[in-house]
């Protein structure tokens, strides 16, 4: 989410991993166990979805999905972040969560989470239906970005010197290894790289502007 800022005047330094995709899990002792299940359950009332604010892009992320697929939402929101509302959906908050792949994975692999759909091209995990599956493979477009920005009319000495330092930093192996115990695949590149980023997720998000705004 842009949190109430244009995005288009940050100055962007960076993008510190490659986009992650999201997917959709409910609690290992849900009833729901598997997305036929969630959709016949949107038929007789709204699924309670637990997410951040309108602020967070998990929250776009829920909205945009569930339009698509046809899923009737309320939403529980409020949460710090995405631990949170995570942690919510597994204690009962809701029914299910929209969460980044590498945030639920983890919890899959406890079974302390059962994943109904993924939104990645292809299913990293076996036995979950991605986009295509579905019949949405325009889910895959709704990513998580990892991006380094810095305040609007930054000189450009000064941007370029971030730039260069951040990407040296981003490729020391000790930074390399921690960020792999997170799951996150650091993949550097240059500011204009990350300016085009946030301007393809901006015309994606605003093709869905109606749903965001209801």
């Amino acid at each position: 989410g842009g949190g109430g800022f244009d995005l288009n005047k940050i100055t962007w330094l960076c993008s510190m991993g490659k986009p992650e995709y999201f997917c959709l899990g409910v609690g290992a002792n849900s009833p729901l166990k598997t997305f036929d299940d969630l959709k016949a359950l949107s038929k007789t009332r709204p699924v309670k979805f637990t997410s951040s604010g309108p602020e967070g892009t998990a929250y776009g992320a829920t909205v945009i999905g569930t339009n698509l697929l046809g899923i009737r939402t309320q939403l529980i929101t409020g949460y710090k972040g995405s631990s949170d509302f995570v942690v919510g959906a597994i204690r009962g908050d809701g029914d299910a969560v929209i969460a980044p792949v590498t945030s639920l994975r983890p919890l899959l692999q406890s079974r302390t989470v059962r994943v109904l759909a993924s939104f990645e091209p292809h299913s990293s995990m076996p036995g979950v239906p991605d986009g295509a599956a579905l019949g949405k493979p325009e889910l895959a477009q709704i990513l998580l970005e990892r991006l380094v920005g810095a305040p609007p009319g930054l000189p450009a000495g000064i941007k370029a010197t971030l730039s260069a330092a951040l990407a040296k930093a981003m490729a020391d192996p000790l930074t390399v290894s921690l960020a792999r115990k997170f799951e996150v695949e650091l993949a550097p590149n240059t500011a204009d790289q990350a300016m085009a980023r946030v301007r393809e997720n901006a015309a994606f998000f605003a093709k869905y502007k109606s749903f965001l705004m209801s």
